[in-house]
């Protein structure tokens, strides 16, 4: 047999043809550095040679399953040091801790660190490098190959290979400087060249190999160790592969997250950096928008809620950033915004937020009209339901699978057997104060966002009274989800000059008796809500005046 062959082809040729010479020319390679690691964790030869062969045992065991890019004296290493450690786990934890705790008290930065003080710490501390690294030091300092070596066992150049070890002496610096050691790299270098392998016991390599190959008696124990590592391996392998398993749903989830919102980590931020004003702007806009109105932005407030409410935060989380994608309007594609019109988790928060919604706009009329909590229920879902529909209409136009003039139909419809359901389930006297105290309702919101926003100069009663008057009579605002308004651009635009129009009518009334200060706060209360209906339009012009033509 060639002396030459790589660690590779020695294994493979052991593994393939059962070749004893190929293994126990592989123990004679590493024999040393295996022993030196045992010794290093149990300060005990007999115990060192017992866990030296326990960790040959594993290579056996394991010749077949390694992979052609295995660095072996890196996996012998890492396997050695798992070894001891499962073999005095519970005495080596109590040894560290007061050997770590006599270090800091007794190291001091720029002082010699003799090898004894070293030694305790690492191979744990070489441990705590990732494979690559921890198999630079290995390759470099405890095997002393050359940088080309070192290259060519890693798959790289030499440059690469130096630049690899550079960096891997230095996490390893930073691990025992951690733990109160400081060294230079030239130091901690020449500590681990020079001790870091010792010579294993005359013979030991010799019985190693016959106890692998030939079968000869092996202590209970150290099988017992072997079985041990063995089994600490295997676990180790599968809570790797659970861990990708995890990793890997995980990934795919993210990616349909990304596919919805960009930019979810600008989301999130602003879910934790809104202030007072933020809040109390997009209060205004929720009920101005009545109760099929659901904002991007009402949304995003809501996830946190929504998520604790239901459970669901993973859904919470996806449908508030879909919403926050409609909202900005930003290379959203129709097909894109026909699944987020009957997204499941989109629409199972809609439910919640409009439920909400409408509570605060008419939850005292439950009240007023003797109605249990079960009719309330049932007038709720009436218009959630209701809302649900017209999206499904709207999506069913985006896709291509109904016209306008059909979606219009099924809308009116709609509309008409819920206004027969409500008139049903309240009676003709109820219904029609229904109507008028889903008005009031909103004219009141409005009130409160004016005083929020003029909150220096509040309207006294007598103004509250005249603005509720002037909103009572205000035509209801449009909805992304009113198919009619997206029909040709001209009745868009004509939806646009309502909205300025119905503004200057609002601003012009309420000049009677609102003052300069309270009449600026108006508007600017006025072209958040403008400006908001505007964006939610244009999108809704963007996917579906092209679908329907």
């Amino acid at each position: 047999m060639k002396q030459t062959m790589g660690d590779i082809e020695l294994l493979r040729e052991y593994a393939l043809h059962g070749s004893d010479q190929a293994f126990a020319t592989l123990v004679s390679r590493y024999i040393n550095m295996v022993y030196s690691v045992a010794l290093r964790h149990v300060r005990n030869p007999s115990q060192a040679e017992e866990i030296s062969q326990a960790v040959f045992i594993v290579l056996a065991k394991k010749a077949a399953s390694l992979g052609g890019r295995t660095v072996l004296s890196g996996w012998l290493f890492h396997t050695a040091r798992l070894t001891a450690a499962n073999y005095v786990r519970k005495e080596i934890r109590r040894l560290r801790k007061e050997q770590e705790a006599y270090m800091r008290s007794t190291l001091s930065e720029g002082g010699d660190v003799p090898w004894e003080r070293i030694a305790p710490c690492l191979d744990a501390a070489i441990a705590e490098l990732g494979e690559k690294d921890r198999n630079a030091i290995v390759l470099r300092y405890v095997e002393g190959k050359n940088l080309k070596e070192v290259g060519e066992a890693l798959g790289a150049s030499e440059d690469a290979a130096k630049m690899r070890v550079n960096r891997a002496v230095e996490k390893l610096r930073g691990v025992f400087k951690k733990q109160g050691i400081v060294l230079s790299s030239a130091a901690l270098c020449g500590i681990i060249a020079a001790h870091a392998v010792e010579a294993a016991p005359a013979g030991l390599a010799g019985a190693t190999a016959l106890a692998v190959t030939q079968g000869t008696a092996v202590s209970v124990s150290t099988m017992a160790i072997a079985k041990g590592t063995l089994k600490l391996m295997a676990w180790t392998k599968v809570k790797i592969a659970g861990g990708v398993i995890v990793a890997g749903l995980v990934a795919f989830q993210w990616h349909e997250i990304i596919a919805q919102r960009r930019d979810l980590a600008a989301v999130q931020q602003e879910l934790h950096e809104r202030d007072n004003k933020l809040e109390k702007q997009k209060a205004e806009l929720e009920k101005l928008h009545q109760e099929r109105l659901v904002m991007a932005e009402d949304l995003r407030t809501a996830t946190t809620a929504k998520a604790k409410a239901i459970g669901k935060e993973k859904a919470a989380v996806a449908a508030a950033k879909s919403a926050s994608v409609a909202a900005a309007g930003k290379e959203t594609s129709p097909m894109e915004m026909a699944k987020l019109l009957v997204d499941p988790s989109m629409n199972e928060l809609l439910r919640v937020q409009t439920k909400a919604l409408l509570k605060g706009q008419i939850g005292g009329f439950a009240k007023k009209m003797n109605l249990g909590e079960a009719d309330m229920d049932k007038l709720y879902n009436l218009y959630i339901d209701k809302s649900l529909k017209d999206r499904a209409s709207a999506a069913a136009v985006i896709r291509g699978e109904m016209d306008v003039d059909q979606a219009l139909a099924k809308r009116e419809q709609g509309k008409q057997q819920m206004e027969s359901e409500l008139r049903a389930l309240l009676g003709d006297a109820n219904y029609a104060q229904f109507g008028e105290l889903k008005k009031d309702a909103i004219a009141r919101k409005s009130l409160e966002s004016l005083n929020s926003e003029s909150s220096d100069n509040p309207l006294n009663e007598t103004q509250r009274a005249q603005f509720l008057k002037v909103m009572h009579d205000m035509p209801e605002l449009p909805t992304i989800d009113n198919i009619d308004v997206f029909r040709s651009k001209e009745s868009l635009d004509q939806v646009y000059q309502g909205l300025e129009d119905t503004a200057r009518k609002l601003r012009e009334q309420s000049s009677a008796f609102l003052s300069a200060e309270q009449l600026a706060a108006l508007e600017k209360t006025q072209t958040g809500v403008i400006q908001h209906i505007k964006s939610e339009l244009e999108l809704g012009q963007k996917v579906l005046v092209g679908q329907a033509k």
